[in-house]
């Protein structure tokens, strides 16, 4: 059944008189009294009309109209709309409008108190649109538009839309709540979603929480401030107290720690200060950041960038996809990189260092040693103090190349120093010797102090010297010196191209095609240097040299003076022997001094950006010792970095120096 109703609006200034104005017809079409509608364009037109030409009076429209003064054109109080405020409209089955400029539209909208018609504050200017908004409300300047909104509010300045959206706000100000079963619980919160909620509290006004999203939560029941959660199912600053200024971004996004910032789906910072980028990202650690899908910054001021990098130790830093960081200050950087050692640095693809203070540089090297360094493709430093430098050969995970044993140096692709204290220097120089040193590419020294200088050169006899490219000394205590010389008895001592002793305590001076010439054999000197009986000196086909008596009637004085020359040529000869050896052995002093020297010099430190580092440092090899003194500056503001360094050593060593310029990425 359609009922048409009027308009009706009073002055202020005539008290009980009411004067009457362009009647406004609108149709009601009522169903009972359980229900009342009014059509949009009615409702429109009748609120514009009733503010615009109705002035400072009141206007109602229900089904029983009419407002204190006038009565009612129908007598059916159960369905009284009430706008009894100055500039108040009631509009809706039971709808009260009884503050100041309000304005009531709907079933029991704006009813205020136990029985729906209290006074909804005393200054009013609020709206509320739709059945059952703003029940038990007593606030001002409130705006509520959805069934059952804005209920139980206090404040003022609050805005509520959605269906059951800011309902029990309590006495707070100024927020903004969007969406079904939205909450904005303290001043200045905004809630933008269903079942969103913002509870953080905003101090002296100078912050405020932020919600958007379906089920999102910003501050929680602790009413934490500053807190911002944008996505469906974020929270920040939801799980306790001292959580405040905490952001999340991203579906499921968490960031529940104080200043945490959480941004991608699935995201999570939980450590103060901390920050996840990036989804499935976790930044757990104090002051943490995790930048990558599934990245993790569980140690304090960690760092973890990279589609599944970790940090874990504190004060780490994983740079690439899938490094580890999981020492004490330790940096990974290279995909697959690792550092599990304390301030350990690995760089490269799966690059390894597993020692603490340990450093490794190079595509699958590895320094597992404590202080050890690896630098090259494949190159390996296991023992501790150890040092490799080149390509380690096959990029295998189980080769052995390298610095294998403690205080070793291996230098060159493929070198290896398996040894305490040896040293390989060359492409796939071998020192296994205690302690051994090998020079040259696939020298190899294996005795026990033992020396092999040369390409393809050999010392395997214990104290024994290989000189010369192809030398062999296989005899304990040889001496091998010459291209392919071989001294493969105990003490003998093999000179010249190619030759071969064959026998123990034999010294063997160049071969059949060589001729001799000793200057000295018949100088006055020589002579004078013998006594007693003198000797022939004879020689067999094969060079091998003895003495027989004199003849009868042999000129003894000539031939001893012969024979005193030739015994001081050999003489001299050997003292040349001897002071050869001597060299090789202060060479070997000399190349002890200048590795102790380099591994000195290689202690230097990576400042931070825009600062120096000023260092000493010493080392020790082989009995010797070299010393250093390093200076290292960081460019601030680039990557860019400059080194200088020089280093003295004992042993008769050179001081080295080194300047070095590099780039960090």
């Amino acid at each position: 059944m359609a009922t048409r109703m009027r308009f009706e609006a009073g002055s202020a200034r005539r008290g009980a008189t009411w004067a009457k104005y362009s009647p406004l017809w609108i149709a009601v079409a009522a169903q009972g009294l359980s229900s009342i509608r009014v059509t949009r364009a009615a409702a429109i037109v009748g609120a514009l009309a009733l503010l615009t030409r109705l002035g400072a009076g009141p206007a109602i429209a229900g089904c029983n109209s009419g407002n204190v003064a006038t009565p009612s054109l129908l007598n059916d109080s159960t369905c009284q709309a009430s706008a009894t405020g100055l500039g108040s409209v009631g509009i809706g089955f039971t709808a009260v409008a009884n503050g100041n400029s309000e304005t009531a539209i709907g079933v029991f909208a704006g009813a205020g108190g136990n029985s729906f018609i209290n006074n909804l504050g005393p200054n009013g200017g609020s709206t509320y649109v739709g059945g059952y908004t703003g029940l038990g409300s007593n606030g001002v300047l409130n705006t509520a538009v959805g069934n059952f909104s804005g209920t139980g509010v206090t404040g003022s300045g609050n805005i509520a839309m959605g269906f059951l959206a800011g309902n029990a706000i309590g006495n707070v100000s100024d927020t903004i709540a969007v969406g079904t079963s939205s909450h904005a619980g303290q001043n200045g919160n905004i809630a933008i979603g269903n079942s969103s909620s913002a509870m953080g509290a905003n101090s002296a006004g100078l912050s405020t929480s932020v919600a958007i999203g379906e089920n999102t939560q910003a501050g929680g029941t602790f009413g934490n401030a500053g807190t911002t959660a944008l996505g469906a199912q974020s929270q920040a600053g939801t799980t306790a107290a001292s959580q405040a200024n905490a952001t999340a971004v991203g579906f499921q996004a968490q960031a529940n720690a104080a200043s945490a910032t959480a941004v991608g789906q699935g995201s999570t910072a939980s450590g103060d200060i901390s920050t996840a980028i990036g989804k499935g990202s976790t930044a757990s650690g104090d002051a943490s950041t995790a930048t990558g899908q599934n990245s993790a910054a569980s140690g304090v001021q960690s760092t973890a960038i990279g589609q599944r990098s970790t940090a874990s130790g504190n004060f780490s830093s994983a740079w690439g996809s899938s490094s580890r960081a999981l020492g004490f200050g330790s940096t990974a950087v290279g995909t697959f990189s690792a550092t599990t050692g304390k301030d350990s640095t690995a760089v490269g693809v799966a690059s390894t260092a597993s020692g603490d203070l340990s450093t490794t540089t190079g595509v699958f090297s590895t320094a597992s040693g404590a202080n050890s360094s690896a630098y090259g493709a494949g190159s390996q430093a296991t023992g501790n103090q150890a040092v490799a430098f080149g390509t380690g050969g096959p990029l295998q995970s189980a080769n052995t190349f390298g610095a294998t044993a403690d205080q070793t140096t291996a230098v060159g692709y493929g070198a290896t120093a398996s040894f305490a204290g040896a040293t390989a220097i060359g492409n796939g120089a071998v020192a296994s010797g205690d302690p051994a040193t090998a020079l040259g590419m696939s020298a190899t020294a294996s005795g026990n102090h033992s020396v092999a200088i040369g390409a393809n050169s050999l010392a395997s006899g214990n104290a024994s010297t290989a000189l010369g490219q192809g030398a062999s000394a296989s005899g304990d205590f040889s001496t091998a010196i010459g291209q392919g010389a071989s001294a493969g008895f105990a003490n003998s001592i093999a000179i010249g191209q190619g030759v071969s002793t064959t026998r123990a305590n034999q010294v063997l001076l160049g071969a059949a095609s060589n001729t001799y010439s000793l200057p000295g054999i018949s100088s006055a000197a020589s002579k004078a240097a013998q006594s007693g009986q003198v000797q022939f000196v004879t020689a067999d086909a094969n060079g091998n040299l003895a003495t027989t008596n004199l003849p009868a009637g042999f000129d003894p004085t000539s031939l001893s003076n012969s024979v005193n020359s030739l015994q001081s040529q050999v003489g001299s000869l050997q003292t040349q022997v001897t002071g050869l050896t001597a060299l090789v052995r202060r060479n070997n002093d000399r190349a002890s001094g200048g590795i102790a020297e380099a591994a000195a010099l290689g202690g230097a430190v990576i400042p931070a950006q825009g600062r120096s580092y000023v260092g000493a440092s010493a080392a020790t090899y082989s009995g010797h010792g070299g010393f250093a003194a390093s200076v290292v500056h960081h460019v601030d503001g680039t990557g860019l970095i400059l080194s200088a360094g020089f280093a003295v050593g004992t042993g008769g060593s050179r001081p080295i120096g080194r300047v070095a310029a590099g780039w960090e990425f």
